[in-house]
Parts: C-alpha cells; structure tokens; sequence
C-alpha cells in the first residue's frame, strides 16, 4: 500500500467508484450520471487549488484503489477536511485506515495542521 500523485490513468478507477452506489450512496454530491470526462477533468484540475492536496491510494501493483484528501486547508487556522474514497471490492482491507494515518501524518508533520 501507498499513496501516490493522481495520473490520468486513475481515471477508469474513479469512474468505478463513481458508479457503485456502496461508495457513493453517503457522498453529498450525486456521482449517478458523472463520466470518465469528470473524473479526468478532477485529476487534471486538482493540482490548480492550493488549498487542497488529493493522493491515489494504490497497492503493491501500483493499481488505484481509492482517493484520499485534505481539502479546504486553511494555514491561518491550522485545519483542513479530510476525505477519501476506496473502491468497494478494497473495503475491510487496510487500504483506508493506511491512507488515513499517511495523510494525517503530512497533515500535521508537513502542513503544520492541529
């Protein structure tokens, strides 16, 4: 397990979890009718916003597994959200709780957040 920068090649992943209503079915966004397009268009934008950081979670083969986030960072008042994303058939494996402490260890070890 590690994270990694997003690529485009996330793209087909993303567009899995944006279809299966066991990941999205707690979402505030409404992810039914999102395309390959959004999930490119997510991957190639992300890096515009600096308050935000966006990672691929992957396994040993380098496959996408999920997405986990810091977003809204807010280097006055030390915070930010945090969110993430696994693919379903990863769920009650590790991948989450591992992509958890990796991004709250840059969280607070390299942006400083409390």
């Amino acid at each position: 397990m590690q994270l990694r920068e997003l690529t485009l090649e996330d793209s087909a992943g993303m567009l899995e979890w944006f279809r299966d209503e066991n990941v999205t079915s707690y979402l505030h966004g409404d992810y039914s009718n999102a395309s390959i397009n959004d999930a490119i268009k997510f991957i190639s934008e992300e890096s515009q916003y600096d308050n935000e950081v966006h990672y691929a979670i992957v396994n040993d083969e380098n496959d996408y597994i999920g997405t986990v986030s810091l977003r809204h960072i807010d280097k006055v008042e030390e915070t930010a959200e945090l969110a993430i994303v696994v693919k379903s058939d990863y769920f009650a494996k590790g991948y989450a709780w591992f992509a958890v402490c990796e991004i709250l260890k840059y969280a607070f070890n390299i942006l400083q957040l409390r």
